[in-house]
Parts: C-alpha cells; structure tokens; sequence
C-alpha cells in the first residue's frame, strides 16, 4: 500500500479528533498508541485511523497492521535528541485538542505502565537510527505473528461447507500433484485436503460455487500463490509432470 495513503488516512483521522464527535472523547482518554503523518503535524490514534479507513474490523489489529506498513515506535530508540524531538511534535499536536490532557497522560503513562507508542514511518528515522536499532526486522516479526493468523481464520470461516462439497465431487487427492495425506500419515491425515479458489478469494466478497475450487495439498497451495500473480493450477500441474520426469526424458 502507498505510505501516502496512510498518511492521508491519519490527517483525516486527525480532523475528526479536533472535532470530538462520534464518541471520540470516550476513545481518546483510553488510547496510548498514536500514529504521525509525513510531517509529523498531525496525529491519530491507531485504532480510530485503521479501522475507519482500511480493512481492519478489529481495534486489536491496528498495531499490527501499522507495524507490516513499516511504522516504528519511536519511544523504543535510544537516541533520546531524537525521540524527544518527536515527542514534542506529538505535544505541539496535541495542544489543540481542548478536551483533553494527553501531555498529562503520555507523562504519567511514562512514570508507571509504559503503554504508549508513538508510531512513524521508518522512512522518516534517520539512517544511523535504523541502523542501530534494526526496527523492520522487530516490527515485521510481531506483525506477521498475529496477522496472518486472523486471515488464515476468516478464509477457513468463508470456506468450510466449500471444503465438504469438493471432498465429496472431487475427493482428498492433490489435483496438482496428487499427494494424498491419508496414505503418508494414516488415520491422522485421513481425509485432510485444502480448497483453492480459482479466482483470488481476495478480489472480493462474491457467491463461490463447487466449480470455483480445486482441492490441492499445503505445498501446492503455496507453489500457487507465491509470487506477486497466482498461477494457474493447469500451469503449476505442468511444472510438477515436467520436473518429475526421468532423466532422459526431460
């Protein structure tokens, strides 16, 4: 996604909270992660940005979701001329919101629990910063961690009954290469096999039918859609004939 989008997202986002309807003053006293634009003049909370302008549906995403698009918490560096900088751009900010204290907040938070992040784009830390510090490798880890298991759940969720009716038309072989988890693990792989929807399930919520999908096994699933375009399950099959053939043949 274009960090551009992101920081426009935040100074909407920003406007809202000078506003204080919709329940934000409420949502204000409780959150402690915040998130900058390009400029660091305007600032969100993490929460209110991500679920507002994105696909996020839960609160609990929002990190992680900040975290994949490369923004850091800039409270964990060790160059403090650095990170004070910052923080005063988030008090300057703050200052116009009549509602509330966050200077208050962020200092008494700071003295006790720690729970505050102040979130910027990596792009925006000085190089011998992010050298030392090694941010993306630490923010990808924690994003991909909780992430990938929440897509992985509602896929399984949109996909069950389909799961039923192609192991019943089209059985529990592989159709790419033919692996059947029965016969390599016995009782315990019995009847396991994974559906591949023929058209990216992420181009949108549409009715799938039992002619939409192909059962396939773990491996040829990822071989299908590793890279930036899926192949086709026709193609994948054909590098599988035409790597496994004998010697001489090839």
């Amino acid at each position: 996604m274009n960090k551009s989008k992101i920081f426009n997202a935040i100074e909407q986002s920003s406007k809202k909270i000078f506003a204080g309807k919709d329940g934000l003053i409420k949502r204000m006293k409780s959150a402690k992660n915040y998130v900058a634009n390009e400029n660091l003049t305007e600032w969100a909370f993490s929460k209110l940005v991500a679920t507002e302008n994105f696909d996020i549906n839960y609160g609990s995403s929002s990190k992680p979701f900040f975290y994949s698009h490369n923004f850091v918490n800039i409270l964990e560096i060790d160059d403090d001329n650095f990170k004070n900088d910052v923080i005063e751009k988030f008090f300057k900010w703050s200052y116009k919101i009549d509602y509330i204290d966050l200077r208050k907040k962020f200092n008494s938070d700071q003295k006790n629990k720690k729970r505050f992040e102040l979130l910027l784009h990596i792009d925006l830390v000085p190089e011998k910063i992010k050298r030392k510090q090694n941010f993306s490798a630490n923010n990808q880890d924690e994003f991909f961690e909780g992430f990938k298991r929440e897509i992985k759940t509602e896929n399984s969720y949109r996909s069950r009954k389909l799961v039923k009716l192609a192991k019943e038309k089209y059985g529990t072989d592989c159709y790419v290469c033919g692996f059947n988890f029965g016969k390599i693990y016995g009782q315990h792989g019995k009847d396991f096999i994974e559906i591949h929807h023929l058209v990216p399930i992420e181009n949108g919520i549409r009715k799938s039918t039992i002619d939409d999908v192909v059962t396939v096994c773990s491996n040829c699933h990822r071989m299908l859609h590793k890279g930036n375009t899926m192949l086709s399950v026709e193609y994948l099959k054909e590098i599988v004939e035409n790597e496994n053939k004998p010697a001489d043949n090839k």
